[in-house]
């Protein structure tokens, strides 16, 4: 857990709901700002998407914003890695959570009773207990839409012209392929297993799980 206490998890996930709206709004301004692809909302649309991800954070060019992840562990280590890399810069970084709640919005359209949540792991052993995940009813198979959208473009930044071995280009079809395999499983599961959700997005309560029965869910 990134953070040092679950009220401080609480606390930053709530701003993390909060600015949702925002991030949507910005993520549309850079697309315009920058000749980017038309959101379709599709999963086939997310290979635009992913080239245009690559190619701004390549450019890293000034986004007019001023905001961190709060879900990203902070800096750390020295700017420059063994063999060249460089940090992500705030830029890169902004670009991967718009990326991230645009398809936590296409999670929450596939999957009607989904919510975002801070998350509790049943077994507490989960390296994503405390961070924004889409909750859709699968305690072992929780929906981490944000760790999804780094789709390896900040690595592919870091390592840009260093000519080390992660020197390699993201691949532009890696948003698509990796969500469209985890709906499919989603589906496979939700067919068969009975559902148990967090009771809360946050609080005491979200140690606690609710059951649906499933098939048949998306007609309650």
């Amino acid at each position: 857990m990134n953070a040092a206490t679950w009220d401080e998890a609480d606390a930053r996930f709530e701003r993390f709901v909060a600015a949702l709206a925002e991030r949507r709004a910005q993520l549309r301004q850079r697309i315009t700002e920058t000749g980017g692809p038309e959101l379709d909302s599709t999963l086939q649309g997310l290979d635009a998407l992913n080239a245009w991800y690559i190619d701004t954070a390549l450019a890293d060019e000034p986004d007019g914003m001023d905001w961190r992840p709060e879900w990203l562990p902070g800096p750390s280590g020295p700017t420059r890695g063994s063999d060249g890399e460089r940090a992500a810069s705030p830029q890169v970084l902004r670009l991967w959570e718009l990326v991230g709640v645009y398809l936590g919005d296409l999670t929450l359209a596939r999957f009607p009773r989904s919510r975002w949540v801070c998350w509790r792991d049943p077994s507490r052993g989960l390296v994503f207990n405390g961070e924004p995940i889409v909750d859709i009813g699968l305690p072992r198979f929780p929906l981490n839409v944000l760790s999804r959208a780094n789709a390896t473009v900040p690595r592919t930044y870091s390592f840009h012209g260093t000519g080390a071995e992660w020197d390699v280009p993201a691949d532009p079809t890696w948003l698509r392929r990796n969500l469209t395999h985890a709906f499919e499983l989603a589906d496979e599961r939700l067919a068969t297993d009975r559902a148990r959700w967090q009771e809360a997005p946050t609080g005491p309560r979200a140690r606690r799980r609710r059951t649906t029965t499933y098939p048949g869910w998306r007609n309650l």
